[in-house]
Parts: C-alpha cells; sequence; structure tokens
C-alpha cells in the first residue's frame, strides 16, 4: 500500500482518538456527579448490641424495611432519626448523606445531617449544612442560632455578632440572641455594648444560669463587684437549667425515643399543668424500660409528694433504695415532702442522706437547717446555714436564713452584723430583712431602733403586698410599744 494511501487513514485514526478523548473528558463530570452512595453499615456496627431490646426491635425494623428499597430517601433519613434520637450521630452520619443524595432539595434531611455534624464536631462541615438549610428555608431561626454558635467557636467572631445582632432586633423577647451578642462584642473587645447586650439577655432568660454567669463575669471587668457577686448568686441558683435551640423538626427526633426520654419529657410537661396522675404514669412508664433512670424515681417521689400521697411516696422512695438507687435529689425530695408533712424528724434523716452524698449540697443544707430552726434547735440551725453560706458565698437569701438562725440561737449581735450588710440588696426579701433585724435590734436592747426598724419592714411588707408579714409585723409593733410605754 502507499504512502499517498495510507496518510488518511492514519489522520482518520488520530481524529477518531482525540474524538474519544473529548467525548470522555466531556462526560467525567456526568460520572463524578453519579457518585455512589455511601454503604450502609452492617445492623451490628449501628451500636445497639446491649440496648434495650424495645430499642434494638425498634431500629431493627425500620433497618430490615431500608434494605427491601435502599435507594427510598425517606426510609434512609428516618433510619438516621431512629439513630441520632438515640445519640449515635456517626451512624446517623452516613443515613442521612445518603437520604441528602437521594433528595437534595428536602429540607429535613438537611437540618438533621447538619445537627448530626455539629454533635460530631465537625464545626466546617455542619456550618455548610445549616446554610444549605437557611438556601432552602430563608430566615429560619434555629438554623441561623446554630449557624452563629458554631461560627463563634470557630473564632469567626464578626460574622457571628452580625448574625446574633440581626436576631437580637428581629426577635428582641429570644435571650440567645442578646447572650451570643453580648459574647461575641465582649470578644471584639466592646465591653460597655457586651454589658448592654448581657443585661438584655438576663431580662429575656433570667431563668438561665449561663446568662447570670456571662453577666457577672462583665459586670466584674466592670469593676461592679457588688452587681457581679448578685449575678454569680443567681448563677448558683439556676445553674442547672440550660438554653437549649428548639426547633419543631428536633422535636420529631425526640418523639421517635421508644427509650425513657419521651416519657421523661411528657411527664415534665405534666407536672408543669398540674397534672400529677398523667406525670405519675409517664414516671413509671420512663422506669419500665430503664429501672436505672435516677431523675425518674426522683421525678416519681416528686409527683406522688405534690399530690400528697403520703404513703405512696414512701413506698416509691422505698422502692427506689431497693433498686440501688441513692442520689442527692432523691434524698432532699422526699424530705421536703416529709417536712411538709409535718414528719421532721424522719425528714431531718432523709435530708442528712443527701448531705452525706454532697457536703456541699447548698439546698439541703439549707433545709436541713430550717427543719433545726422549726425543731427549736437554733445552734445546730446556724452550724448548717454556715456550711450553705461557705458552699454559696454569694447566695444572699442564705446568708439572710442565716440571720435568722442567729437570731433564734439568741445571738443578736452576730444577726445585726449579717442583716446590715444585706440593706438594701434587692436579691432578698427587704421586708423581712427589717423585721430581722429589728429582732436583733430588741435582743440587744436597743428599742429605739428596734421599733424604728420594724416601722420601716411594716412599709415594706405593705409595698410589697405581703398581708400575712405586715400582720407579723403589727403584732410584734404592738407588743413591743406596750411595753416601752
Amino acid at each position: 500500500m502507499s504512502t499517498r494511501n495510507t496518510m488518511p487513514m492514519k489522520r482518520c485514526h488520530a481524529s477518531r482518538g482525540r474524538t474519544l478523548a473529548i467525548l470522555l473528558v466531556m462526560l467525567m463530570p456526568m460520572s463524578c456527579a453519579r457518585d455512589p452512595l455511601p454503604h450502609v453499615p452492617a445492623f451490628e456496627e449501628l451500636g445497639f448490641a446491649d440496648g434495650f431490646d424495645v430499642v434494638h426491635q425498634q431500629l431493627r425494623d425500620a433497618y430490615e424495611e431500608l434494605r427491601e428499597k435502599p435507594r427510598d430517601a425517606h426510609r434512609n433519613g428516618y433510619v438516621g432519626m431512629l439513630l441520632s434520637a438515640y445519640g449515635k450521630y456517626t451512624a446517623a452520619d452516613v443515613f442521612y448523606l445518603r437520604a441528602r443524595m437521594l433528595a437534595p432539595e428536602e429540607l429535613r434531611w438537611v437540618f438533621y445531617h447538619a445537627f448530626a455534624l455539629k454533635e460530631l464536631g465537625r464545626a466546617e462541615e455542619a456550618a455548610e449544612a445549616f446554610r444549605k438549610v437557611l438556601s432552602l428555608r430563608p430566615g429560619r431561626l434555629s438554623a441561623r442560632l446554630q449557624l452563629a454558635e458554631i461560627l463563634f467557636q470557630n473564632r469567626d467572631t464578626q460574622r457571628a455578632r452580625e448574625m446574633y445582632e440581626a436576631i437580637s432586633v428581629e426577635y428582641p423577647e429570644r435571650v440567645e440572641g442578646w447572650l451570643g451578642l453580648g459574647k461575641a462584642l465582649d470578644r471584639l473587645g466592646d465591653k460597655d455594648g457586651a454589658l448592654a447586650a448581657l443585661q438584655r439577655a438576663a431580662r429575656a432568660g433570667p431563668r438561665f444560669g449561663e446568662v447570670h454567669y456571662a453577666l457577672a463575669l462583665a459586670l466584674r471587668e466592670q469593676g461592679d463587684e457588688e452587681a457581679a457577686a448578685r449575678e454569680f448568686a443567681a448563677y448558683e441558683r439556676t445553674a442547672k437549667n440550660k438554653i437549649s435551640i428548639q426547633d419543631p423538626l428536633m422535636s420529631s427526633v425526640i418523639k421517635l425515643s421508644a427509650g425513657d426520654l419521651p416519657h421523661m419529657v411528657r411527664a415534665d410537661q405534666h407536672l408543669r399543668r398540674g397534672q400529677t396522675d398523667e406525670a405519675v404514669n409517664s414516671y413509671r412508664a420512663a422506669l419500665a424500660i430503664n429501672g436505672d433512670n435516677q431523675d425518674a424515681w426522683g421525678g416519681l417521689v416528686d409527683a406522688l409528694a405534690r399530690a400528697d400521697r403520703i404513703d405512696d411516696t414512701g413506698a416509691a422512695y422505698r422502692e427506689a433504695l431497693d433498686a440501688g438507687i441513692s442520689y442527692r435529689r432523691l434524698h432532699l425530695t422526699y424530705g421536703q415532702a416529709l417536712r411538709r408533712w409535718r414528719q421532721l424528724d424522719a425528714a431531718r434523716e432523709v435530708i442528712g442522706r443527701a448531705i452525706e452524698l454532697d457536703p456541699r449540697y447548698v439546698e439541703a443544707l439549707t433545709a436541713l437547717g430550717e427543719i433545726e430552726l422549726e425543731l427549736g434547735a437554733g445552734d445546730a440551725a446556724v452550724a448548717q446555714f454556715r456550711r450553705a453560706v461557705s458552699a454559696a458565698p454569694h447566695d444572699r437569701r442564705v446568708q439572710l436564713s442565716l440571720a435568722q438562725a442567729l437570731n433564734a440561737a439568741g445571738r443578736f449581735e452576730s444577726a445585726a452584723g449579717e442583716l446590715e450588710l444585706l440593706m438594701n440588696d434587692p436579691e432578698v426579701d427587704q421586708a423581712l430583712t427589717l423585721k430581722e433585724l429589728a429582732l436583733a435590734y430588741h435582743g440587744m436592747q436597743r428599742a429605739d431602733e428596734a421599733i424604728e426598724t420594724l416601722r420601716r419592714g411594716h412599709e415594706a411588707a405593705r409595698k410589697a403586698a405581703n398581708i400575712s408579714l405586715v400582720k407579723a409585723i403589727d403584732a410584734l409593733l404592738a407588743e413591743w410599744e406596750k411595753d416601752r410605754a
């Protein structure tokens, strides 16, 4: 064959090769866009080998349904939701990712995945997922708060500040916006702005400990030690109350739990509504699943006590002890109920068990001090209140209780010294403080000062509409003025 005849064929082969290469390059993005779904872990890898039977079966059923239709977005996402309900976020991540790949515009799978990533500490991925949520549902408050929190934790403080500021303007009643703004401004060096924002946070969420703690630090940095001490005391009273960013989608996850959590949530709701019988049933349901749930035992005793079911309360307390449950809140709850029912010696013994478990348990120390006062043991009461003050040195109400005990023990000068420090302190009842100070002065034979102070207490009680205290002060005034005459 001549060269003349072969050259076109070579050019043709080369042309075909180039065309094929171009086609392959063009097809590569399409091929990459069809990445296979992440592999479904074996059921045994999900971490429920030692779980409750009811939980194990619940997840097994959902897993088997997924195996029937492994490319169903809902079935993948539902398994992820179940895993999230039990805190198995590593496994949930896989199923949420599968659900998102199968249904990229489905809001809930993106939201649940974002939350799981945040729980796993994968902040950048979580932030990107929350941004996707906001692209699907602009303005969704829970996603904005979660994203702002991640930005702040990752030291992207300026962007976090901008988000928190916008939230505070749109939702001035929400504590999360003001608290986040205060923390961001503080880190950026705007101390006055931070203090103002944290004061707004305290007005919006006075029951949350972290708000009072942040405000206390800001006040102390500004040199206002007295106001800072009040906020530290408020923190000690509210430390257990945590801010939780609520969202209906996350509520749907919690409701899936076949464990004890949903029953605990329902029990708390019943108690808030005064539905003690329903609360008892919910606590019992939680204990049927998890007999080691200390909070459920404590809640059961509390609910029965609120209903004044005296025998049932005692039986539940003993049942908890027989189950090996012994924690401070359980003992304090039952002890307080016994005190209310005037079984003071038994109450003293039970609350003493709480203090044995935690010698710095302020609530128990205060309760025991009050019982000692009711039993007429003034010195014993003073000892308990001094321990309480040592454990909570910024709690003005505990200091007032100590002063009352000192009065009851006849140690009037010490009582007066404590009470004079509490004058004009907004953390304590000023009418009661004045009454106790008057008692101390009276015990010190300072009759005129006692009567004058008692009259001021009467006026404070009247302004506060404290009728019972007004009557008590009236009786004392009549007696003292008669004695002076």
